[in-house]
């Protein structure tokens, strides 16, 4: 695996072992409250599931689009309400938070290199890897930041893991 590869699934890792530890002791009623208007965890979680297989197909080097997927509760600009009866329970959305990691962390581990420098189709500018970057590290941690929040005005404890550093081979 390149270092650029590499460090992408670097930071799944770190951020896969982070929201797990985050989201293990919120309970279930309290799972789409909105404590001081924050982002619930099951909007955050629901949202942060339509890139998983955005990225899975643009490691494997294959036409990406940024077409929304038309999700009326997670897409991008949508905004998340407190009632529990529109969202998938938590231990459906944490093995699917947890599942969406594994499955970026697979299609990093088979990538070819040269993907990360294929072009966006509609923006000549980006590069696969730049939008991979966007998506696996600053859009993943940003919300990870905002579930951070929410346990704080949800009256849960702080949670920073020490999640052990990956193996440094490559």
């Amino acid at each position: 695996m390149d270092s650029f590869l590499y460090s992408l699934a670097y930071s799944v890792r770190r951020s896969r072992g982070t929201g797990e530890a985050r989201l293990k002791d919120i309970p279930p009623d309290k799972w789409t409250a909105m404590p001081s208007g924050l982002n619930h965890p099951a909007w955050i979680l629901g949202h942060l599931a339509l890139s998983y297989d955005d990225c899975v197909a643009m490691s494997r080097g294959e036409v990406w689009d940024e077409v929304p997927k038309n999700d009326p509760l997670f897409d991008g600009g949508t905004f998340p309400v407190a009632d529990p009866a529109k969202y998938p329970g938590k231990d459906e959305m944490v093995a699917e938070f947890l599942s969406g990691h594994d499955r970026m962390l697979s299609a990093l581990g088979a990538a070819d290199p040269a993907v990360t420098s294929m072009h966006l189709p509609e923006r000549p500018t980006v590069t696969y890897g730049a939008m991979l970057m966007h998506l696996m590290i600053d859009h993943v941690w940003h919300h990870l930041g905002t579930l951070s929040a929410w346990r704080k005005a949800a009256g849960l404890p702080t949670v920073c893991p020490l999640v052990p550093y990956p193996n440094k081979s490559r």
